[in-house]
Formats: structure tokens, sequence, C-alpha cells
């Protein structure tokens, strides 16, 4: 089993005011953290991302939104990611998850069974699609929901056989799952 790792780094950040993919925290940028959770666990990691500081990021892919779909957020981020590295399940972060580790990828990655499109947790009642794993049979429902205008999560969710998993059931910490959007998170990381 191929498993790709894809870092969506590519939004506006308009509500943070700068790139978060580029915010350091502890010494590290945000993205970092999300490589480094990833790699023991994936064969190859690809970056989303618009950001030219990242172009030379080593050990790591980094591509710019399929020009067809660019600026259609996580949906063309995701397809982008499978087009640019030939795996047979995905595991989806953020780049603005600083205290995310490979313990909890591989709990994620541990409910992967056949007969699913995708494993997504829920924490705290919130579902996570962001934070996920997802078959490379989603690919082609990408591909569709793009090509009619849709940027939906939630209307990919709906065309997927789903494994969603609750925070208890794996035995996490949710703060991994904390999601750095405003200066004012960033304040409060601990």
């Amino acid at each position: 089993m191929r498993t790709v790792g894809i870092v969506l780094a590519g939004g506006q950040s308009h509500r943070f005011g700068e790139p978060k993919a580029l915010q350091h925290w502890k010494g590290k940028s945000f993205l970092t953290y999300s490589i480094d959770a990833l790699q023991p666990s994936v064969d190859e990691i690809v970056v989303i991302s618009h950001l030219k500081e990242l172009v030379h990021l080593p050990g790591v892919v980094v591509r710019e939104d399929l020009e067809e779909y660019s600026g259609m957020g996580p949906l063309a981020g995701i397809l982008t990611g499978m087009e640019a590295s030939a795996g047979d399940w995905y595991i989806v972060l953020p780049c603005d998850v600083p205290l995310v580790t490979n313990e909890i990828i591989m709990k994620i990655v541990g409910r992967v069974e056949e007969n699913v499109d995708a494993v997504v947790p829920i924490v705290a009642g919130r579902i996570q699609p962001l934070f996920a794993c997802y078959h490379k049979s989603v690919k082609e429902k990408l591909g569709l929901l793009l090509q009619e205008g849709k940027r939906s999560m939630k209307e990919l969710l709906s065309l997927c056989t789903v494994a969603y998993v609750r925070e208890e059931r794996l035995g996490i910490d949710t703060q991994a799952f904390v999601n750095v959007n405003t200066k004012e998170d960033y304040m409060n990381l601990p």
C-alpha cells in the first residue's frame, strides 16, 4: 500500500493576516510541523501552495493547484496532490495545526479498512475532513465536483463511504486538531 501525505498550504490566510504556512512557533514553521508529523507514515509528501518561498522545500514535492481548478479551495488542493503523486491512500493535513503528531496520524490511518473511501475524525462534535485519509477512488469524485463548480467538503463526503471516528474511539488529545486561524489563536497555543 503506497501512502502519500498531502499538506494544504494554499489558503489566503485572510483572518491571520500573513501566510500561516510560514508562521513560526517554537522554532519551526507551521508547515514543518505538518511535514514532520507525516514523514514517518508516508512514502511521499506533496505540499499544495502558491507561496514562492516553498518552491525549493527539501524532501517534499511542492505544487500549485491544477490550473483549471486554481483557487477552488481544499477540493482542488486534494485533487492536485493526488494528481502529483500516485498512491493507494492519501493522508490530508492542513498547514495550520502545529500540535499534530505522527501518533495521531497513525491512529487515524489505523482505522483504514476495505470498502471505505475515507476515514474522517470527529472532534468536539465537528467533522474534520481536512485532517483525514482518502482512498485513491476519491480522485474521480473530486474531479466531478470541481468540474461542476462545487467546492464543498461536505458534498465530497456525501459521495463517499466514510468511516467517521470519534475522538474518544481514537484515544487522542483533541489539542492536535487546533487550527490556528487568527493571531489570537496563535497567542493561545500552549
